[in-house]
């Protein structure tokens, strides 16, 4: 009888730890932030045109507008299509957000009638944008590289 007490006991123990784990685990899902969407920009300056380019786990969204090289006409092309999960987790998991948050914003060049190239990340709890040039670049070159990519997807 006292044994099968004990098993009792232990059984109740092991029950209420592994609940209380669960517990806690979920509790730190819940308080994470979780990244919602990430938006690229490149633009300005007087002929560099604009290439926008957002996603979110359900959307990629892609903007274009191009000077004609052989013409004063602009070229505008803009896309809409359901995000391939892969990508999502790819483009997710090259942006840490610690490194983000203390990112230092480069050089403004719009006043040198140059382009700016930007992002902004926007999580659960903030939204963060910078631009992003030289300096800062290397600091997140795979988020970059990644997006680059699949703006070049759209041609």
């Amino acid at each position: 009888m006292k044994s099968t007490l004990m098993l009792i006991v232990c059984l109740f123990l092991i029950k209420t730890n592994c609940y209380s784990q669960q517990t806690t685990n979920e509790l730190e899902n819940i308080n994470k932030e979780r990244i919602i969407s990430i938006s690229f920009f490149s633009g300005g300056g007087k002929w560099s045109g604009t290439t926008k380019l957002k996603i979110t786990a359900d959307s990629v969204i892609f903007y274009s507008v191009k000077h004609k090289l052989k013409s004063k006409d602009w070229e505008t092309r803009s896309i809409k299509e359901k995000t391939i999960y892969k990508t999502w987790i790819a483009i997710t998991n090259n942006v840490d957000l610690n490194i983000f948050k203390n990112l230092k914003d480069g050089e403004n060049r719009n006043q040198l009638d140059l382009p700016d190239t930007g992002i902004t990340v926007q999580t659960s709890e903030k939204t963060y944008s910078h631009i992003i040039d030289e300096s800062n670049y290397e600091s997140i070159k795979a988020l970059m590289v990644t997006l680059e990519n699949e703006i070049k997807r759209f041609g």
